[in-house]
C-alpha cells in the first residue's frame, strides 16, 4: 500500500508538470501574494514553533474568505484550546477564554498572506521543483537572502496558488518554524463565522497599533520629544524602511524597522530611566556593551543602554544580525556630526547633502555609493515578492498583550 501511495503522489506531479511549462520563480511568489485575494476556503495546519522548553506543536482551523477576512481557532495544545481570533478586514479580534479576555485591535491582513513588500536584488528566489501536499501538487520555492538571514521554503499550491506549507531557518537554529496544511477545501465560506465574538462579561483590551508613517528620522524625533540614533551601518542587505512612535505605557518610544526583504528588525529607543528591562535573559558582551538576549518564540530580543539611550531590537533573525545592530546604533551627536564632515570632505559634496540622506535613513556606506554614484551590493534597487508570514506570529503577538493584561498570569494561559 505504501508503495501504492508513492506512485499515486508521483503521478500527481508528474502528470501536472508534463502539460504545463515550469513558471519563473517570481512568478510563483506573485501568484502566492494574489492568491487569498480571489479564494475562499478552510483548512486544518499544524505549525511546529520553538519554545524555551523546546519545539511546540499547534493544531489549528483556519476559514478564509477573499479578501481578507478570515477566523482562527486554536485545537490544540491543550492551553491554547479554544483561543479564537477573528479579522473583518477592518478590525481583529482576540478572545482568550482561559482569562474571559477580549482584545480587539487594528486588522492583522498585512499579516496574512497575500502582502507585496520589495525584495532587494541581493536576494535569490529558487525554484527547487514540485512536491504533494495535503494530496495537491505544488511548487517548491526558495527565498535566499545574501544576508546569511533565515532562509524561507515555500510550497505553493499549483492549481490556486496557495501556500499549503512553509519553512524557516537560519545556520544557527536549523529548521526553527513550519506550517503545513493538512487539509483543506475550497468554495463560500459561511458569514456566521466571522462574526465578532462577544462572551458575556468578557474583560475588553483595548490595542493601539504603533503609528509608522515616519520616513525622515528628524520627524520622528520632533514626534517622541528625542534625538535618534541612526545605526552607521547595517547587516548585508539590510535597508531602512520606515520609522514611528511606539506608546509603551505612559511612553512614547522612537522605533525604527528595517529589512532585508525576509526579515525585519525593529529598532526600539528611548531614553534610559523611562522604561525598564525584561527580567532574566542571557548577558552578552558586543564590545565594550553589555547586553541581555531573550528569546521569544520566532522572535530574538536584544536590549542594551549607551551614552543615556536604552535600546531594544527585535527580530526573526540570527543572533548575528542583531548584533550588528548594537555595534551600530551609536547615541553621540558629536561622533555623528563628525563622520558626516568627514564623508562630505572625501566626497567633495556638501556636509548638509550627506546629513540629508543620513536622515532618510541610509547608512554611511549607502551615502558613499549614492552620492559616488557606485553599484553596490548593500544599496541595490528592489523587485516585488510575496510575503507569507506565519500565522503563528500573530499568536505570539497576542501572548505579550496577554502577558500585559490586568489580571493575568502566566499559569492562567
Amino acid at each position: 500500500m505504501k508503495a501504492v501511495a508513492l506512485l499515486a503522489a508521483a503521478a500527481v506531479v508528474l502528470g501536472a508538470s508534463a502539460s504545463e511549462p515550469a513558471p519563473t520563480p517570481l512568478a510563483v511568489l506573485r501568484r502566492a501574494a494574489e492568491a487569498p485575494l480571489r479564494t475562499d476556503y478552510e483548512a486544518l495546519q499544524v505549525l511546529t514553533v520553538p519554545r524555551a522548553e523546546g519545539a511546540e506543536t499547534l493544531r489549528v482551523a483556519i476559514w478564509h474568505r477573499r479578501p481578507a477576512t478570515y477566523r482562527m481557532e486554536f485545537l490544540a495544545p491543550r492551553r491554547l484550546a479554544g483561543r479564537l481570533l477573528v479579522d473583518d478586514g477592518l478590525s481583529s479580534w482576540h478572545y482568550e477564554p482561559s482569562l474571559h479576555l477580549l482584545v480587539r485591535g487594528p486588522s492583522l491582513a498585512g499579516a496574512v498572506p497575500g502582502k507585496v513588500v520589495p525584495l532587494p536584488e541581493n536576494t535569490t528566489v529558487r525554484l527547487l521543483g514540485t512536491d504533494v501536499v495535503a494530496g495537491r501538487a505544488t511548487y517548491l520555492l526558495a527565498v535566499l537572502p545574501a544576508s546569511g538571514g533565515p532562509t524561507r521554503r515555500l510550497w505553493v499550491d499549483r492549481s490556486t496558488g496557495l501556500v499549503l506549507k512553509s519553512e524557516a531557518s537560519d545556520p544557527e537554529r536549523g529548521v526553527y518554524y513550519a506550517s503545513t496544511v493538512t487539509r483543506i477545501s475550497f468554495g463560500p465560506v459561511p458569514e456566521e463565522l466571522f462574526r465578532v465574538p462577544r462572551p458575556r462579561g468578557a474583560r475588553l483590551v483595548e490595542l493601539t497599533a504603533p503609528s509608522l508613517g515616519a520616513r525622515r528620522l528628524s520627524e520622528l524625533a520632533r514626534a517622541v520629544g528625542f534625538p535618534l540614533a541612526a545605526p552607521a551601518d547595517l547587516p548585508e542587505g539590510f535597508r531602512y524602511r520606515r520609522g514611528g512612535v511606539a506608546v509603551l505605557g505612559s511612553t512614547r518610544a522612537a522605533l525604527l524597522q528595517y529589512s532585508d526583504g525576509v526579515s525585519t528588525v525593529s529598532l526600539f529607543q528611548v531614553p534610559t530611566g523611562r522604561v525598564g528591562s525584561p527580567p532574566g535573559g542571557e548577558v552578552l558582551r558586543v564590545g565594550s556593551t553589555v547586553v541581555r538576549s531573550y528569546g521569544a518564540g520566532l522572535l530574538r530580543l536584544l536590549v542594551w543602554e549607551r551614552r543615556g539611550m536604552s535600546f531594544a531590537a527585535v527580530a526573526d533573525a540570527p543572533l548575528g544580525v542583531l548584533r550588528e545592530f548594537v555595534s551600530s546604533a551609536e547615541p553621540d551627536p558629536s561622533l555623528e556630526a563628525r563622520r558626516v564632515s568627514e564623508l562630505a570632505q572625501a566626497l567633495g559634496v556638501s556636509p548638509d547633502r550627506v546629513a540629508e540622506l543620513r536622515d532618510r535613513g541610509f547608512t554611511f556606506r549607502q551615502v558613499r555609493v549614492l552620492l559616488a554614484g557606485q553599484p553596490s551590493e548593500r544599496a541595490g534597487g528592489s523587485l516585488t515578492r510575496a510575503v507569507v508570514p506565519s500565522l503563528v506570529e500573530e499568536m505570539e503577538r497576542f501572548e505579550r498583550v496577554l502577558a500585559g493584561a490586568p489580571g493575568a498570569s502566566p499559569g492562567g494561559r
